[in-house]
């Protein structure tokens, strides 16, 4: 049970320090709203949390018999020499306590914190096919972000939904060129993006969601929609109205 309710968690947003803007608060949101109203029940997952802005409202949305798993290197090494260069770079001061200090301002426990590098995860979390959400913004190396793809494609259950960080940022290539890859020889199908980034499925049983997104942001009338044609398919692309 929460301790204060989203709302609250809104107004205090700016107090926790991340990377989280608006499109993408209403998009989690909304994608939640409607996989309620389809019966898609599952638990929910975040590789990569940071200070926990973005943990913190998913931990908002599980159900009965849902729960939040997070997972985080932490204080831990990172996989590769690679990684623990970025991660030393970018996120020196990341911290398990920050973390879980950030998210009992808002809720009365905290999510089932899986500490282990990415790669680790199914078998230190003893996780299956539960997963109806599951949020990636862990590494950018490309690699390991590959990895973090087989490891969402593993859990996330039909109708699930995949939401990638950093899709097409100057500083991450590698994140992009891991889900194009996906895209074109992995079954991945894009849904829509925002200017931070992208959800997509595997399952083409999940298309109508972006239906019902098109026609959300249509009738909030906030944001400037366009939908491209990419890979044959219809892909939505939302930004908020300055």
């Amino acid at each position: 049970m929460n301790n204060i309710d989203s709302g609250d968690y809104l107004r205090a947003f700016d107090t926790i320090d991340g990377w989280l803007y608006p499109e993408d608060v209403l998009l989690f949101q909304e994608i939640d709203a409607l996989q309620g109203l389809s019966k898609v029940t599952g638990d929910l997952l975040e590789i990569g949390v940071y200070h926990g802005k973005s943990a913190i409202l998913l931990g908002y949305f599980p159900r009965q018999y849902e729960r939040l798993v997070v997972c985080d290197l932490f204080q831990s090494p990172g996989q590769t020499r690679e990684n623990q260069a970025e991660k030393q770079f970018w996120y020196p001061e990341l911290t398990r306590e920050t973390f879980e200090r950030n998210y009992l301002r808002f809720h009365n426990s905290l999510p089932v914190v899986v500490v282990c590098p990415s790669a680790k995860l199914i078998q230190a979390g003893n996780l299956t096919r539960t997963f109806r959400f599951i949020h990636i913004d862990a590494s950018h190396v490309y690699s390991i972000v590959r990895q973090d793809i087989h490891i969402a494609k593993l859990l996330l259950k039909d109708k699930g939904i995949v939401v990638f960080d950093d899709y097409r940022s100057i500083h991450t290539p590698g994140v992009a060129a891991a889900i194009w890859q996906e895209v074109f020889h992995g079954g991945l199908i894009p849904l829509c993006l925002t200017p931070q980034k992208m959800y997509a499925t595997w399952d083409q049983m999940n298309l109508s969601l972006a239906k019902s997104l098109r026609a959300w942001a249509k009738k909030r009338g906030e944001f400037t929609a366009n939908t491209d044609m990419v890979c044959g398919r219809k892909l939505l692309r939302m930004k908020l109205n300055s």
